[in-house]
């Protein structure tokens, strides 16, 4: 493989990895606060069944 390639590679797979975990970190935030959601309506459903 060229060298001139090899680094065009690299650097993109470099930016693949940034983006990869912008959105690993985005997903874990959006997840939270699903999970957050959920909680809060179970437990109005748990205070509307008393």
């Amino acid at each position: 493989m060229k060298p001139e390639k090899r680094e065009k590679l690299e650097a993109e797979l470099g930016r693949c990895y940034r983006e990869k975990a912008r959105l690993s970190e985005r997903f874990r935030v959006v997840d939270n606060r699903c999970k957050e959601i959920d909680q809060i309506l179970s437990k109005g459903d748990a205070d509307d069944a008393k």
